[in-house]
C-alpha cells in the first residue's frame, strides 16, 4: 500500500462511518442533525480532493482503470448526496430513492478504492 494513499482512505472511512450513523436515523425516523450532514458532507469533499491528488500521483500500469472507477463512484455519492439534502429540506416526494443511490454509489466507490489501494 502507498502509504500516501493513507490519509484520504481514512478520511473516506470516517465519511462512509458517519453516513451510515446518519442513514440508521434516517430509517429509524429520527430527524437528521444538520451538523451531521454538513460534516459528512464536508469531509466526503475535502477526502474527494486528497482523492484526485492521489489519483494523478499514482500510476495506473498495474492497477487498471480501478482507481478512476473509485473515484467517479464517489463523485457520484457526493453529487447524489448533495441532491438528496437539496429536495429532502423541500419535502419532495422520492427523497429515499436518491439515498439509496448515493449509499449504493457511496458503498461500491469505497469498496473499489480499498481494492485499488490494496492493489497499488
Amino acid at each position: 500500500m502507498d502509504m500516501r494513499a493513507l490519509p484520504p482512505v481514512l478520511l473516506i472511512a470516517a465519511t462512509v462511518g458517519l453516513g451510515v450513523f446518519i442513514g440508521q436515523q434516517y430509517l429509524r425516523g429520527i430527524p437528521r442533525k444538520t451538523w451531521m450532514t454538513a460534516l459528512h458532507l464536508i469531509s466526503g469533499a475535502f477526502a474527494m480532493e486528497g482523492l484526485a491528488v492521489l489519483l494523478q500521483a499514482t500510476n495506473d500500469e498495474y492497477t487498471g482503470n480501478t482507481g478512476h472507477w473509485a473515484v467517479g463512484l464517489l463523485v457520484g455519492a457526493l453529487f447524489t448526496g448533495l441532491v438528496a439534502a437539496v429536495i429532502g429540506r423541500r419535502g419532495v416526494k422520492g427523497t429515499g430513492w436518491v439515498l439509496a443511490a448515493h449509499a449504493g454509489a457511496g458503498a461500491l466507490g469505497f469498496i473499489l478504492l480499498l481494492v485499488w489501494v490494496a492493489q497499488a
